[in-house]
């Protein structure tokens, strides 16, 4: 019984360290967040974030998504919207050893191709090194305003609902137009995609 008390005991304390580290929505953050899914850190503008929105998926390499707000006199003056797998992709080869990050799942309709080239005020993709049909090392920036900040089109996710949600509960409003600047950076075991606004 004692055993069984302690193996229980050493699960929900391993679990509650686990979740500590995950952000909660209506968290307040600084400085750094972190290490996520991969070891995923990401170092924050300075002031203080608030989360507003969580969500994880499962199946393939199992996204996390989490949206982070900056406000002043009720209105959101900057948006962070972070995502991140928490599992590798599949290998491509008998070895079983990570190649990289599938060209076709990681470069449609997102910062990479420029959202199937909407033609943004500044856009660069930086494709240093390939393994077969994968990407190693890459980086990609665009850099564009949207004058109906609401209707962003990275809206539409679990976490945004939370966070569309936590906005409109808070009795917040959108400004009315933002400058984003989103990033997507590959390295062989990890990639993650930042999506800053102000």
């Amino acid at each position: 019984m004692i055993k069984i008390l302690q193996i229980f005991l050493i699960i929900f304390l391993t679990s509650n360290v686990l979740a500590d580290q995950e952000p909660y929505p209506g968290q307040s953050v600084y400085g750094n967040i972190g290490p996520y899914g991969l070891g995923t850190e990401i170092l924050l503008p300075p002031g203080e974030w608030i989360v507003a929105g969580v969500s994880k998926t499962n199946g393939s390499i199992r996204w996390a998504e989490i949206i982070l707000l900056q406000t002043e006199s009720k209105k959101i003056k900057a948006l962070l919207n972070i995502k991140y797998p928490r599992q590798l992709e599949k290998p491509i080869n008998e070895w079983g050893t990570n190649d990289g990050w599938r060209r076709d799942k990681h470069i449609n309709n997102n910062t990479c191709d420029d959202y199937d080239n909407q033609i943004s005020n500044f856009h660069e993709v930086i494709i240093k090194k390939r393994q077969y049909s994968r990407i190693v090392d890459a980086s990609c920036i665009a850099i564009y305003a949207n004058h109906d900040a609401g209707m962003h089109s990275n809206l539409n996710s679990e976490a945004w609902n939370l966070a569309h949600e936590y906005i409109s509960r808070n009795g917040l409003s959108y400004p009315n137009a933002l400058v984003h600047i989103d990033n997507t950076h590959f390295r062989i075991n990890n990639v993650i995609h930042i999506y800053f606004s102000i």
